[in-house]
């Protein structure tokens, strides 16, 4: 028996994720796959419209809640996150490899559930599975934060107020594991609409400590300095473009940028004045678009954690799986044999 609660959960996602886009695409596919007369559902209009086209599909076999499913976790696995890279050591390795450490986790349920996919998690969930040559271990939990109001918050001439009201959201955390590779990452959410570090670091910790008893980050894995690539990155003009960049060397520090937003106008490497691609110039963070032939530039803005050896990239866009792995290895082939 279909279910409408679990329907309306999985589009209300895609409309979260605003990946509305994609659904009106699966749509219009399965209508041409399927050769669904144009009239029996909608492939585009309001999000209502399109809650409505997708029950009616449902009800007549063109679309399952499994297919569903699976463009929402898609869309919510890949991009809007704080993405930490690693290396597995021969201890990690053997670690993931081993069946203690897969039945240490209640395996992915092959069918999905309102629970999976409520707008607010009841209960913090950590699953494990096998995709491909990976294994993903995935928590699906309701993350909490503050934020302050500020249609609230006030400033008179004499009274102040700041008011704080505490946010939750449904949110998605990844562990990605390649044991032939020997590879590890960590996919943090994005949580708030707007790129917050602090927030970040403190869920990647508290991920961190969930995993602690069946894989401690501290002794089965290092993390990929991303840093030591940023000369090379920004060296690299043929795959990446840049509007921003902040430099430094032994004398000055350098901000450069160009006066159009986001990824409109210039490359700033393209200035007369820009002659910072040497290794004598270094970066605590670089604001990088990556070219992919074919596919639009995806930003990301890579750092060096502050007082620790572990880098962080920031992905704010969701994109599809290829795109982001594209990125991530192309950052991680800049590390290699870099100073």
């Amino acid at each position: 028996m279909l279910s409408t609660e679990l329907l309306d959960a999985l589009v209300s996602r895609l409309r979260e994720a605003r990946a509305k886009g994609r659904l009106e695409l699966l749509l219009k596919q399965i209508k041409q796959e399927q050769d669904v007369p144009r009239r029996k559902f909608r492939a585009s209009g309001t999000i209502d419209q399109l809650r409505e086209a997708v029950q009616i599909a449902a009800e007549d076999g063109s679309i399952s809640v499994n297919v569903l499913a699976s463009l929402v976790d898609e869309v919510e696995e890949n991009g809007g996150q704080h993405i930490f890279l690693f290396d597995l050591n021969e201890a990690g390795r053997q670690q993931v490899r081993s069946e203690a450490f897969k039945d240490s986790f209640h395996a992915l349920p092959t069918q999905p559930t309102p629970a999976m996919y409520a707008d607010l998690p009841s209960a913090k969930r950590t699953y494990i599975a096998e995709k491909t040559n990976r294994i993903v271990v995935k928590q699906i939990y309701r993350a909490t934060y503050w934020e302050k109001d500020e249609d609230r918050s006030y400033s008179h001439a004499d009274e102040r107020a700041t008011i704080m009201v505490r946010r939750h959201r449904r949110a998605i955390n990844l562990l990605l594991l390649d044991p032939v590779l020997g590879r590890a990452e960590v996919r943090i959410d994005r949580v708030r609409g707007q790129m917050d570090d602090g927030l970040a670091l403190t869920l990647f910790s508290e991920f961190q400590e969930d995993l602690k008893d069946n894989f401690d980050f501290a002794f089965l894995t290092t993390p990929v300095p991303i840093w030591r690539g940023f000369t090379r990155i920004v060296s690299d003009r043929d795959n990446t473009y840049m509007s921003i960049d902040g430099a430094r060397d032994a004398s000055v520090n350098v901000n450069i940028s160009n006066r159009r937003e986001n990824d409109r106008g210039t490359d700033v490497r393209d200035h007369p004045a820009y002659t910072y691609t040497t290794g004598d110039y270094v970066r605590d963070t670089l604001n990088v678009y990556w070219l992919q032939e074919g596919k639009e530039k995806i930003h990301t803005i890579l750092s060096r954690v502050p007082d620790a050896t572990i880098g962080k990239v920031y992905v704010a866009a969701k994109i599809d799986a290829e795109q982001l792995a594209y990125v991530l290895e192309r950052i991680r082939q800049s590390t290699l044999d870099a100073p």
